[in-house]
């Protein structure tokens, strides 16, 4: 089930990351330290920011990502001490939060605090100068963090108790209500390679160690963001290295205006910074983007070195996570650049799913939509189970998703380059590639996809199919996840004749003439190279189609 964010405030040195840290781990949540994302992100300490940007600079840096984080769900949070100051940033965190106050007394502040300079607003000569500014950004900033707290906890020199008080007064068990146990796997068999896809929950760091315990690597680098690193990449770098394991990490932006070559360069440099060599391992964790840019990169890395993906958002985990595709885009060009690399192994921990924005999990189930539509009887499931789906239920998650990979397994064995029986996973993708690219990648893969799956089956009322009924499901359902099935419903304008120019350059397309994956029904989809009439009265057409909602 979808739970709020516990977010911890409080002045420097009031144990917000101690005391995250033991709530994380007592209600199996992910945890993220502001501070440590700032500094990641920017690649430079705060005490180096401030210096060379000074406190206003930082504070624009901090409230970007604690409006990202902010839209995160079930995970603990540790803020700055001064990131409530900015009303922007407190209507963010408590949308989906909790705000917890911790307020020990002034002299136990200062007596954790003492030796520690890496704090630019508390650096003073003497212990008497830092009582000084302590006490004054105490005065400043009480005000505000009392009106923001749900809940006010008093100091406590015991983190495990202060953190069982909050547990207690917030009505959490040291346990998730979804919590459950469920562990299966998948056999990709394709020409160029066989490999495991583990579908659980709560698996990762298991399924990983015994893995890497298996074979004798190198080196062994993680590629990811640092969102994603902080939420998942650093207590698995911990469980590494209690077992003994050495492990780097390379960041990257995990956004679309990013997936390109100079991305794809940053990390080539990395790896030889880090000296990665032809028995060295990369672990992928993220989402989409993650996936395709460091796949791209381990396939190409002195000729190809062993990958493994760790899908962490649900669009990844029923798509991308088999079939080995791997790229970045060039020129406008959606995925131009890329190879066909399996994976060594692929690990799919449906707890991840529970972490995302509803944004991001209403992307993924455009996916899960479009592979239902292609399965069949998938698609009724979903229609049944919708209200179960959109809570996050862990089982009824676990099914879709292990029903998806399972399909697209099926398609991939058959047709693992994407040559013949594989183009029809591309269903809405045709349309949805040429709209991301038309609107310079401001909509998102999952709005683009499902825009186009609407379109796709517009295409196929115009070939003379009777598919108003099954249309009409479809938008509603789409709707349901809260996803656009019209390009009116977006907030920007996109100019048909764009359009049209991005699907000539189409993957798909042979001799200039794009080719459409078109619905017959529900359960039957196939790929269709002549057009009834002109493609720009096609597009017409199908951008005339109205909203969804009721």
């Amino acid at each position: 089930m979808v739970e709020k964010n516990i977010i911890l405030s409080g002045l420097s040195g009031s144990g917000k990351t101690t005391v995250g840290k033991i709530i994380a781990k007592k209600l199996k949540r992910p945890f993220l330290d502001l501070d440590i994302l700032i500094e990641e992100t920017e690649r430079m300490t705060i005490p180096e920011i401030f210096q060379k940007f000074g406190e206003e600079k930082f504070r624009e840096i901090e409230s970007k990502l604690t409006i990202k984080v902010a839209e995160l769900r079930n995970s603990v949070i540790a803020l700055g001490g001064g990131t409530l100051m900015r009303p922007q940033n407190r209507e963010s965190l408590k949308k989906n939060g909790n705000v917890v106050f911790l307020n020990p007394p002034l002299d136990t502040l200062l007596k954790r605090l003492q030796g520690d300079d890496t704090r630019p607003l508390l650096k003073a000569d003497d212990i008497k100068e830092k009582k000084e500014k302590l006490k004054k950004l105490y005065e400043e900033r009480i005000n505000t963090y009392l009106e923001s707290a749900d809940l006010v906890v008093e100091g406590d020199e015991n983190p495990e108790r202060t953190a069982n008080k909050i547990l207690e007064q917030l009505f959490l068990q040291a346990k998730e209500e979804h919590d459950f146990s469920i562990i299966d796997k998948i056999i990709v068999k394709t020409e160029s390679k066989n490999y495991e896809v583990v579908v659980g929950y709560i698996i990762l760091h298991e399924v990983l160690t015994d893995y890497i315990k298996r074979n004798n690597f190198s080196s062994i680098v993680i590629v990811t963001s640092p969102v994603i690193n902080q939420l998942f990449g650093v207590p698995l770098k911990e469980v590494f290295i209690e077992k003994g394991i050495d492990i780097k990490t390379v960041f990257i932006e995990d956004v679309e205006e990013k997936k390109d070559i100079s991305t794809l360069s940053k990390i080539y440099d990395e790896f030889i910074k880090l000296g990665v060599d032809r028995k060295s391992l990369i672990i992928a964790l993220g989402g989409g983007i993650t996936g395709d840019v460091a796949g791209f990169a381990a396939a190409t890395y002195m000729r190809g070195i062993k990958w493994v993906y760790v899908p962490t958002t649900l669009l990844a985990q029923v798509d991308a996570s088999v079939g080995g595709k791997v790229a970045v885009n060039y020129r406008g060009g959606k995925n131009l650049i890329g190879a066909f690399y399996q994976p060594d192994l692929v690990v799919t921990d449906i707890s991840h799913i529970f972490t995302l924005p509803d944004k991001i999990f209403s992307d993924g189930m455009a996916e899960v939509i479009k592979t239902a539509i292609l399965q069949g009887g998938l698609f009724k499931n979903i229609e049944e189970n919708a209200i179960k789906i959109k809570e996050r239920d862990s089982e009824t998650l676990f099914n879709i998703v292990y029903e998806c990979i399972k399909f697209k397994k099926e398609i991939v064995e058959k047709d693992e380059r994407d040559e013949d029986k594989r183009m029809v996973l591309n269903l809405g993708h045709t349309f949805g590639h040429a709209l991301e690219a038309a609107s310079g990648y401001k909509i998102s893969h999952g709005q683009a996809v499902s825009i186009g799956t609407v379109m796709a089956f517009k295409l196929s009322l115009l070939l003379g199919n009777n598919l108003q009924k099954e249309l009409e499901s479809v938008k509603k359902l789409l709707s349901f996840f809260d996803l656009p099935v019209s390009v009116k419903e977006l907030p920007y304008k996109i100019e048909e004749e764009e359009i049209s120019n991005f699907l000539l350059k189409d993957k798909k397309a042979v001799a200039g003439r794009p080719r459409f994956i078109v619905p017959y029904d529900i359960g039957d989809v196939r790929v269709v190279e002549k057009l009834p009439g002109d493609l720009k009265i096609l597009l017409k057409n199908a951008m005339d189609e109205k909203g969804g909602k009721n």
